[in-house]
């Protein structure tokens, strides 16, 4: 039954259990090369690419998940609107890793309003999370914060880890914004989330950013403590463990 082995990767992947799901896929595709190809082999086919998109996303491989974007684009049936949609936010995440901010943002709102008519919310949440942090780098804070907050209120309660974008968002506001209160009691709130996620490095972002709030308040040992977590993770999650802001906070 390769629909339910591509159906039960998509809810591994969904709840934050990456590591899982490239294995099912794999058996998945297995099964579908001894199957006729119609519209339903197609579609599914077209899934698994859509799923491999995501899962190269966190990893900032952003040519890989065009090309399984793209590949998901070709396969999936033109009806099949709630993964489709899914795979127009991965577009607009891979265009924002580089720096193509028009395509990102044409492709997110896209996402936005496909996900609000399927009533799509992880995507919805996915896609909203993305235009915030475009608004974000481009200086419109306010309206990123639209974006954030809209994460936040789609998220329930308690809120589902994917959420943690919408918090960490919500944290760099508020340090911009010099409100340090609350910029820590939202980046605490994105580690709660963020840690329910395997492979991700929301984590050790969120932990430099912590960091970086205790050496301005002049907690060097707290500082140092979060530092050393922040390693660990990226260590463990297979990151850079050097990252940009990282080599900065420690010098």
């Amino acid at each position: 039954y390769p629909a339910l082995r591509v159906i039960f990767g998509t809810v591994l992947s969904i709840s934050g259990r990456n590591t899982e799901v490239e294995s099912k896929l794999q058996t998945a595709e297995f099964h579908l090369e001894n199957l006729d190809s119609d519209d339903e082999i197609r579609d599914l086919i077209g899934q698994i690419a859509a799923i491999r998109a995501i899962l190269a996303a966190p990893f900032y491989q952003a040519e890989l998940s065009i090309s399984q974007a793209e590949q998901a684009l070709a396969y999936l049936h033109p009806d099949n609107i709630a993964v489709r949609s899914i795979v127009m936010s991965v577009l607009g995440v891979a265009y924002t890793f580089q720096d193509n901010r028009d395509a990102a943002r044409e492709a997110l709102t896209q996402a936005l309003v496909m996900s609000q008519k399927t009533g799509n919310t992880f995507n919805e949440m996915l896609a909203a999370s993305t235009l915030g942090i475009l608004h974000e780098n481009a200086t419109g804070l306010h309206a990123a914060k639209d974006h954030f907050q809209r994460v936040i209120d789609l998220a329930g309660n308690p809120p589902i880890p994917i959420a943690c974008e919408g918090f960490f968002g919500m944290a760099r506001l508020f340090y911009e914004w010099n409100d340090l209160e609350k910029a820590v009691e939202y980046a605490e709130k994105t580690i709660e989330l963020s840690n329910q996620i395997e492979n991700i490095d929301t984590t050790p972002n969120v932990l430099i950013f912590l960091a970086h709030l205790n050496l301005m308040q002049g907690d060097i040992t707290t500082a140092h403590d979060k530092l050393t977590k922040a390693k660990q993770s990226l260590q463990q999650g297979q990151f850079d463990d050097s990252p940009d802001n990282l080599i900065a906070v420690q010098t």
